[in-house]
């Protein structure tokens, strides 16, 4: 999703369709801008040659702070969000899928379940976010409880420990196929989490 508060997207959409130049400052976590950001911040600038993009990589809490306080023109984090003076556009949607190592037993899988993974250890993303929520009642719900072996901050990250052998992750499969390669890969996990 993109925040931006409301008068200040506003004036940025219009100042870019009138003028053509300028300068805009995106947020969003690593991953994204590595990811489906680099594409249609391509595009623009090729749209728009002469307007200056600087992106920063953030938090999703650093992320809704810098536009609240108007520090950055528009920033990205997932959905759910329910930050005040702030308003929010999907813009892409994905869902959950295992990372898995190509030499796991896990791979030849075409979908994962909680159950299959109660003795795998897994690379999760941190604790309280809208994902993990998620993921812990889907292990709860099959009264499985998950074999957690890393925690970590990024799809990126947990890409990069599954490619070590630690473990399976669980993250966004948008987000993570910018760094599949000939020793890990996607295997869908159910229930589905968008």
């Amino acid at each position: 999703q993109t925040l931006a508060s409301v008068g200040r997207f506003s004036s940025l959409a219009k100042n870019i369709k009138q003028v053509d130049s300028g300068k805009i400052i995106i947020a969003a976590p690593n991953s994204f801008i590595s990811g489906p950001l680099a594409e249609v911040v391509a595009k623009f600038m090729t749209d728009f040659p002469r307007v200056q993009v600087t992106i920063e990589a953030q938090s999703p809490n650093i992320i809704r702070e810098q536009v609240a306080l108007k520090q950055v023109d528009c920033g990205f984090i997932q959905l759910p969000d329910e930050a005040p003076n702030l308003i929010s556009y999907p813009i892409m949607t994905g869902k959950l899928q295992c990372v898995v190592h190509r030499d796991s037993s896990l791979s030849e899988a075409t979908v994962l379940t909680p159950q299959d993974l109660a003795d795998e250890p897994l690379v999760l993303l941190g604790k309280g976010r809208f994902t993990r929520i998620n993921i812990n009642n889907a292990f709860n719900k099959h009264k499985v409880k998950p074999k957690i072996r890393l925690e970590t901050h990024s799809v990126a990250s947990a890409c990069a420990f599954v490619r070590l052998g630690i473990g399976t992750a669980i993250v966004n499969n948008r987000l993570a196929a910018q760094y599949l390669d000939d020793q890990i890969k996607l295997v869908d996990f159910q229930p589905d989490i968008e």
